[in-house]
């Protein structure tokens, strides 16, 4: 009897847990290992998060930098050609950018004009002026790369134009030229020559001309001889630029 009372006496009294409760029992291990799992996804998400945003603070400072280097590249003042001179030479000219060299161009009716833009004048329409000798201004204009002296009175190729290393077009249709220099084969960067309506009879050398696309010498005092000659002399040069020849 007393052996019992002392084995009630040693055990833990019992809580008194209302009916329906269930008695909370240990975490168990799988417990554990889901709310890890849970912090280690949390974890992995913030540093994705953070390497999100800084990654998309690199591109943006790259762009920046893309930008302000093109911002500061230098412009380049390498000339092209003028297509067509009649439209860009007008009185009030407007400069035009070229896209790939930066180039700043505009195109003149008046020498006065071109001479006060000296950097921006490759282009000069002298047409319709009574000229039978080129101006000694012109020579100033450095930059040009095309000139019009259509419809004057020139009656010999202006020698002083072969100075003029950047022409790429030339036009002086309705003139009373009768003769064309050897020295124009100096000006190797000529893509467009118009020589049309004046008094030529031959024509010097020009297969070494390597870059002219169009020569217009029509309605001139050819031969049909010379006609063939001239004709020859392109079909058998060494170029890979075909060249349109109006006779």
């Amino acid at each position: 009897m007393e052996g019992n009372v002392n084995q009630a006496a040693t055990q833990p009294p019992q809580e008194n847990v209302p009916p329906g409760i269930p008695t909370s029992n240990p975490p168990q291990e799988s417990d554990m290992a889901t709310k890890s799992l849970r912090l280690q996804k949390l974890e992995i998400a913030g540093l994705v998060t953070i390497i999100l945003v800084l990654g998309g603070s690199i591109l943006f400072f790259d762009q920046i930098k893309s930008l302000v280097t093109k911002q500061n590249k230098p412009i380049q003042k390498t000339a092209t050609i003028v297509p067509d001179q009649h439209t860009t030479a007008s009185s009030d000219p407007t400069p035009t950018t070229e896209p790939d060299t930066g180039l700043v161009c505009a195109g003149y009716k008046r020498l006065d004009e071109a001479l006060a833009h000296i950097d921006t004048a490759c282009a000069l329409d002298l047409s319709n002026q009574n000229l039978s000798e080129l101006p000694k201004d012109v020579l100033k204009l450095k930059n040009l790369t095309s000139i019009n002296l259509d419809n004057n009175k020139f009656t010999a190729f202006p020698d002083d134009l072969t100075t003029f290393t950047k022409l790429q077009r030339i036009d002086m249709k309705n003139n009373q030229l009768t003769n064309i220099p050897n020295s124009i084969t100096k000006l190797s960067s000529l893509q467009i020559i118009d020589f049309s309506n004046n008094k030529l009879a031959t024509l010097p050398n020009i297969s070494s001309m390597l870059y002219l696309q169009t020569i217009d010498v029509s309605q001139n005092n050819f031969s049909a001889q010379e006609k063939e000659s001239i004709n020859k002399m392109f079909d058998q040069r060494n170029s890979p630029q075909k060249t349109d020849i109006r006779l």
